[in-house]
């Protein structure tokens, strides 16, 4: 009897300390995708010369879960998983399509994980959280950052300062010496860092915001030279809201900043890079019944080969923007990889988002740089649920390579139709076709260069 007395008081106290977790209120969201892509020519080269690329044919699935527990009266925590991420048949981590997707893992990942506490007006923000400097259409990747922030939110504004946490650095380089020999350099104070402020102001139907940050790193290394950099981002303004029948989206990036080097690299200019990075972005649509139409321009700096104490090429476009099928397609990246051949694309920096891929030369690893695209489009809803589209793009490069043969990137033109076959389910399938310019073919004037075309599906459910 005494035992079983015992055991119930431990069970007891066992559901009494349990009550409080019980009582947590959860909330759950999050998207499913399902797709399927065939390319005909991703390495863009003519059989006369280079045997092209077989065509690349496979299908793919992940989901993101978002979860909110509501733990007390003004906190939560909050979330992302990131579930399944692979080609199917591919029950591995490694070994993906080209090798070049050794990130992504067959398993869950947790993506964010932070709580939100009410303080004063506003609420803290404290954790693994999405990128806090994203807004407005270009330059933006949604990735997670160690942050702690405070968020303010009066009537129609919204106003946050915080400080990331980007990299853990290090006190202690690794440096090449004389002979082949290794030493240790100190950087004093290793780390990187962001301080952010950022304020939107959300009118009827149109928002506008700006953004300050402040960006510093010890501690890392380019070309195997340990450097410390700082520089500053201004997102000023951007805006995006619809006026009656027009839709208008406009935004402006400007980097500016320094990068030392220790000890003074030649192969890089140099002991002193100067960042002087320009992106700017604009879109402009029109509504008329059923029928839409509108006209898009991008451009994003690149390095000027006269200067080469200059980066022109910092900031990238983002893995978010995504303005055609084949060319600054990072979904497409994800798994087919870098377009063209390797050595021409890591110059130009173009078509080299996919995860796991290696920095660009020239610039960011945050989606394509050093390009200009023009982009006109039609849009037809014969029915609420159905949306045919069509678009011609043109892209070029800002800035030509020394000795390429031109700054033509190509022509391309897409079709999708989009049909939401339940409130929360739709499906798209597209056809994209790229007349392929002259500048995938590098220094050589010789090189036979071939069109590529890519035709896809995808299923997405949101819940």
């Amino acid at each position: 009897m005494k035992r079983f007395l015992t055991c119930l008081l431990a069970a007891g106290l066992i559901l009494a300390f349990s009550m409080p977790v019980l009582a947590v209120d959860v909330k759950f969201s999050g998207t499913f995708v399902f797709e399927g892509w065939m390319e005909g020519n991703r390495n863009l080269r003519d059989d006369s010369q280079i045997p092209k690329a077989p065509n690349t044919s496979f299908m793919d699935h992940y989901m993101f879960l978002t979860t909110e527990f509501k733990v007390a009266e003004g906190v939560t925590i909050t979330t992302r998983a990131h579930i399944l991420d692979n080609v199917f048949g591919d029950i591995s981590s490694q070994g993906r399509a080209y090798t070049t997707n050794q990130q992504l893992a067959s398993n869950i990942e947790i993506d964010y994980a932070y709580v939100d506490m009410k303080f004063g007006p506003g609420f803290f923000q404290i954790g693994e959280t999405p990128n806090g400097w994203g807004v407005g259409t270009i330059g933006f990747t949604n990735y997670p950052t160690s942050s702690l922030r405070y968020c303010y939110t009066p009537k129609n504004w919204f106003v946050m300062v915080s400080y990331e946490k980007v990299g853990p650095g290090a006190s202690v380089v690794s440096q090449q010496g004389a002979g082949g020999s290794t030493t240790l350099q100190n950087v004093s104070d290793g780390d990187y860092t962001r301080d952010n402020f950022l304020f939107i102001y959300f009118g009827n139907k149109w928002e506008a915001g700006h953004l300050l940050l402040w960006d510093r790193a010890n501690g890392g290394q380019l070309s195997g030279v340990a450097y410390s950099r700082g520089y500053f981002i201004i997102n000023s303004p951007y805006v995006k809201g619809t006026f009656g029948p027009v839709y208008i989206e406009a935004q402006i990036y400007y980097t500016g900043g320094t990068i030392d080097l220790y000890p003074a690299n030649q192969a890089v200019a140099g002991d002193h890079l100067n960042i002087s990075n320009w992106v700017w972005h604009f879109k402009g649509q029109y509504t008329a019944g059923p029928m839409y139409g509108g006209l898009m321009y991008t451009y994003v700096g690149g390095n000027d080969p006269n200067h080469p104490g200059m980066l022109g090429a910092f900031v990238g476009s983002g893995r978010e923007y995504k303005p055609c099928l084949i060319l600054i397609n990072p979904d497409r990246d994800k798994y087919l990889g870098a377009l063209g051949p390797s050595s021409v694309n890591a110059t130009m920096g173009i078509n080299n988002n996919y995860y796991g891929g290696t920095v660009p030369s020239n610039g960011s690893s945050a989606g394509s740089n050093n390009f200009s695209l023009y982009q006109g489009y039609l849009g037809f809803k014969p029915i609420p649920k159905l949306d045919l589209f069509a678009s011609v793009t043109y892209a070029k490069l800002n800035e030509k390579p020394l000795g390429w043969i031109s700054d033509n990137l190509g022509t391309e033109v897409d079709v999708t139709a989009s049909y939401k076959l339940y409130d929360n389910v739709s499906y798209m399938v597209g056809f994209g076709f790229l007349f392929t310019g002259d500048a995938w073919k590098g220094t050589n004037q010789n090189a036979a260069t071939d069109n590529d075309w890519l035709l896809m599906h995808r299923l997405t459910i949101s819940f």
